[in-house]
C-alpha cells in the first residue's frame, strides 16, 4: 500500500514568533521544524507500510527551507519525498495550499494519503477540508486508531465528544 503523508514545516514552538512589519505574514527566520502533528501521520504511515508493504512518500508545500522538514520525515523511514516550492505560493491560503498539494500528488502513487490534525502555526486544520472534489478522493475526520485490510481502511475517529467507527475503501485520505 503506498501511503502519501502532507507536511508542513512550521516555527518551532519554543521559538518567539513575530511578523514582518512590511508583508504583515509570519517571521519565518527563526528556527522552524516539521509539524509535530504532521510526525504522527508520517509514524502512522510508516506502521502500516510496515504491517502492509509499499511505500510512504512525504509531500510538502513550502519555502526552500521547507526541505528541511522533508528530510526529517525521509529520516523517520519515510521513502521518498516532494517538496513544492513556488515564491508565488508563500502566503498561501488554504484553498491555494489544498490546490497545489492536490496537484503535487498527481505525481505520486498512492492508495492512502494522511495528515496531521492540524499545524502548530495555524491551528486550524482547514487543509484537508478544501481538498478538491473533482481529486476523487473522500476527506474522513480526525482519526485516533486506525487499521487496514486489502483495499479497506478501518478507523476510530472522535470529530467531537461522540467516538464513531468508520470502514472506507481506499483511496482516501484522512486527517
Amino acid at each position: 500500500m503506498n501511503i502519501a503523508v502532507c507536511v508542513k514545516q512550521v516555527i518551532d514552538t519554543e521559538a518567539e514568533k513575530k511578523l514582518d512589519p512590511t508583508t504583515w505574514r509570519v517571521d519565518r527566520s527563526v528556527t522552524c521544524i516539521l509539524n509535530p502533528y504532521d510526525e504522527y501521520a508520517v509514524e502512522e504511515a510508516l506502521r502500516i507500510k510496515e504491517a502492509h508493504g509499499g511505500e510512504v512518500t512525504a509531500v510538502c508545500v513550502g519555502p526552500r527551507k521547507a526541505e528541511d522538514a522533508v528530510r526529517k520525515a525521509l529520516a523517520m523511514g519515510a521513502d521518498n519525498a516532494v517538496l513544492v516550492t513556488d515564491d508565488a505560493l508563500a502566503g498561501s491560503d488554504v484553498q491555494a495550499t489544498a490546490y497545489a498539494l492536490a496537484e503535487a500528488l498527481k505525481e505520486v502513487q498512492w492508495d492512502l494519503v494522511l495528515f496531521g490534525v492540524r499545524s502548530t502555526d495555524g491551528e486550524t486544520g482547514c487543509v484537508p477540508r478544501r481538498w478538491p472534489s473533482d481529486s476523487g478522493c473522500l476527506c474522513c475526520l480526525p482519526w485516533q486508531r486506525s487499521r487496514s485490510r486489502a483495499r479497506l481502511w478501518k478507523c476510530t475517529a472522535r470529530p467531537s465528544r461522540v467516538m464513531s467507527r468508520m470502514s472506507a475503501p481506499l483511496p482516501r485520505f484522512f486527517r
